[in-house]
């Protein structure tokens, strides 16, 4: 049976899943080693406001998850946290995460689309191994120099930096709006509202290859 442990949630088991959902109890900031490793029953969770980290193998095994929503607020995602949910097909990993551990989705066999933002600035280069079907890593660009979005490029895998797009909030303006060093709504309405379009109805969004986002310097 789950346990809530000095703030940490552990130990989940199918029986206490209803309709292949969880409710995660009051109180709890981190989704501990293992929470919920083998609840081949989870089909979709969402992570409550509060939660900051997600630990260790947490969803480890969890093969029919297809939805995870992870708040505003989780700094830190360790290693092998979704290791093996081969039914996830989309991620968003929210601004607040600063750093993603050791293969955090190996072997997401059906994952198609990450979304995540120029200031999550420590992504380990195995994270997205055996990620067979994934095909692309969509950037919310907060700095306008484009040095952070390099950053992340560089944490990737050789194959996967050419499925790399860039939606620049700065490409997001009202017709007419003057430039700005910083953009004029917040980061995290961009995901949901899509590219703008341009007078001839082409989206502004980026395409980004590996050849023109980073030059590799061995």
């Amino acid at each position: 049976m789950s346990q809530v442990i000095n703030g940490g949630l552990i130990d989940v088991t199918n029986d206490e899943l209803c309709n292949g959902r969880f409710v995660i109890p009051e109180g709890v900031t981190i989704i501990g080693f293992g929470a919920f490793h083998g609840c081949t029953s989870l089909a979709e969770i969402t992570l409550p406001e509060g939660v900051t980290k997600i630990g260790y193998g947490a969803f480890v095994g969890c093969e029919n998850l297809r939805e995870i929503v992870i708040p505003e607020g989780v700094t830190s995602i360790a290693g092998g946290a979704f290791h093996g949910c081969s039914s996830l097909r989309e991620i968003t990993i929210p601004e607040s995460v600063m750093s993603m551990g050791f293969g955090v989705f190996v072997g997401c066999s059906k994952l198609e689309k990450v979304r995540i933002y120029d200031s999550n600035t420590y992504i380990m280069p195995a994270s997205f191994d055996n990620c067979d079907n994934l095909q692309e890593i969509i950037i919310l660009e907060t700095d306008e120099s484009h040095k952070k979005s390099d950053k992340i490029i560089e944490m990737l895998p050789v194959e996967l930096r050419t499925k790399v797009r860039i939606h620049s909030m700065y490409d997001f303006k009202e017709p007419g709006a003057k430039t700005s060093s910083s953009p004029s709504s917040s980061p995290s309405s961009f995901f949901s509202q899509g590219p703008s379009e341009d007078e001839n109805g082409k989206g502004k969004e980026e395409i980004v290859s590996a050849s023109s986002a980073f030059h590799y310097q061995g």
